[in-house]
């Protein structure tokens, strides 16, 4: 009788252990499709890309003509999820490697936001260093921001970028 209890002990605790174990690990789990970036911002190092992306508007005659391209950013910077979005008022397929964008032509529109900041018109100016198309293909476009500088319109935010980010060309 003893042994039978002994056996049936032992194959509680058998079972016991794969119950309470798990399969996982203590790691933060990181969103698919995640980046990493040498993205320096004001001397500090931006974390994760999310999201990197390249897409053009067209404007029909009647609305003036022309073309928008635009460079969407998300990652983490300071603590949290940031945006920063920035576009020039031409043609994707005018995209050369080696062109600087600001010798071009200013941005249209500049914003770069935290998801606590809540601005309602984050407007920019004052552009200055290089925003250069380092390498373009099919389906990715590379950027390298060379003391890339800006202030908010109202003078009380002023941002300088270093760093290459690879976007998508959607």
């Amino acid at each position: 009788m003893k042994q039978v209890y002994k056996l049936l002990l032992l194959a509680m605790i058998a079972c016991l252990t794969f119950a309470v174990s798990s399969c996982g690990n203590d790691e933060k789990d990181e969103p698919s499709g995640s980046k990493s970036t040498s993205l320096v911002i004001n001397g500090q190092k931006a974390g994760k890309i999310y999201n990197a992306q390249c897409t053009t508007r067209g404007w029909s005659e009647e609305m003036g003509g022309g073309n928008t391209v635009s460079f969407d950013l998300m990652f983490e910077y300071d603590d949290e999820m940031t945006t920063f979005s920035i576009s020039w008022p031409f043609k994707r397929s005018s995209l050369k490697k080696g062109m600087d964008l600001l010798d071009r032509d200013e941005p249209e529109d500049v914003t770069f936001r935290g998801t606590m900041q809540m601005e309602i018109d984050p407007r920019y100016e004052n552009f200055g260093g290089e925003v250069i198309v380092q390498s373009i293909s099919n389906d990715k476009i590379a950027l390298k921001f060379v003391d890339f500088s800006f202030i908010k319109s109202s003078g009380n935010r002023a941002y300088i970028i270093n760093g290459t980010v690879t976007y998508d060309l959607l």
